[in-house]
């Protein structure tokens, strides 16, 4: 392996992989976060009580919760 041609490009891929992972968290990060405050705020006996909404909200987040681990059980499986 020749070092000097393969250490740039190496070191080029990691901090795009970097970069990729910590926009991705960044990303996740906001939404998760504006899915747990609305879930918050709407739940009975708070500021902005609505059933529906919190109803709604909590469907989704219990639809897309367990996706990881459905993917980790096929990668394992």
């Amino acid at each position: 392996m020749n070092w000097s041609v393969l250490g740039p490009q190496l070191l080029t891929a990691i901090g795009e992989t970097l970069y990729m992972v910590a926009l991705t968290m960044v990303i996740a990060g906001l939404i998760g976060l504006f899915f747990g405050v609305a879930l918050y705020v709407t739940r009975p006996g708070n500021l902005y009580a609505s059933r529906a909404v919190n109803t709604a909200i909590n469907l989704v987040v219990n639809f897309v919760r367990p996706i990881p681990f459905i993917i980790l059980l096929a990668a394992l499986g």
